[in-house]
């Protein structure tokens, strides 16, 4: 796979420079660079996807001026994915409180049912959407930037992991063993929000994802309905850490966007 670095050499182009499909965003476009390293991903009879992310993975998921500016670069005269956020449900939610709380509206399926539960607003649960970093409105300074773009298309993070598999490796967590440190516990005494909460959190974010690319006149592609269960939780084949798919996520990505190429 040919690299191509930035300037300051903390962002990377991965991939073919003739490829007319380039993702870009945050830490989930590193399921389809996961994908595009596996060994047999060259002989594939899939369309080409570049990727422009972080050159050091350890550094975490791209975000500065500096790295739009060369995506935006990289991306002209493509069909330009951008991968934005997607954690806003298990980023900030992952761990209950107590009391507990809910969204209106969700059956949550409660530990105790004698446990008072305190009921958030759908409208509160938006507006602190809207704030949180990166935030949506981030996409209005960023979008114009890509206007050499061939096309530009929003792509939600996949459907949230079972609390099933959560609970197996969020101990190897590191994001979330410190937030576990700072609030002085082991993590494994922390309970975790129920699925059916997770994932109404997950759709939320996905719908004003997709409202915001309607309003900014771009195209808007959600997780594959084939990449979930019945449950409408990201089916087990795609699991990867406690919040991101693997590979096998990412080849399937690369599939669902073989249609910007005809």
């Amino acid at each position: 796979m040919s690299k191509l670095e930035s300037k300051s050499g903390k962002w990377t182009f991965y991939g073919d420079a003739e490829a007319q499909i380039m993702v870009c965003g945050h830490s989930h476009s590193a399921s389809i660079l996961q994908a595009n390293l596996q060994p047999d991903s060259s002989t594939m009879n899939y369309p080409k996807v570049s990727v422009c992310y972080t050159s050091n993975w350890i550094d975490g998921p791209p975000g500065d001026t500096e790295y739009w500016e060369f995506a935006s670069k990289m991306g002209s005269g493509k069909n330009v994915v951008i991968v934005w956020n997607g954690n806003q449900h298990s980023e900030n939610f992952i761990f209950q409180t107590r009391p507990l709380f809910t969204l209106i509206g969700v059956s949550d399926e409660n530990d105790n049912a004698e446990d008072v539960v305190i009921p958030i607003p759908i409208t509160l649960m938006k507006a602190y959407f809207e704030r949180i970093t990166p935030s949506f409105d981030d996409l209005s300074r960023i979008i114009p930037l890509m206007s050499d773009a061939l096309s530009i298309t929003l792509l939600s993070g996949p459907a949230p992991m079972p609390r099933s598999h959560i609970k197996n490796v969020i101990g190897e967590d590191k994001f979330y063993s410190a937030i576990a440190n700072e609030l002085g516990f082991e993590i494994d005494s922390l309970s975790l929000t129920s699925d059916s909460l997770r994932l109404r959190l997950w759709n939320i974010a996905t719908e004003m994802l997709k409202a915001r690319a309607v309003e900014f006149g771009v195209s808007f592609l959600e997780a594959p309905k084939v990449s979930r269960d019945n449950a409408g939780m990201l089916s087990q084949e795609y699991w990867g850490d406690v919040t991101h798919a693997n590979s096998a996520y990412g080849l399937l990505l690369i599939q669902e966007l073989a249609y910007l190429n005809r």
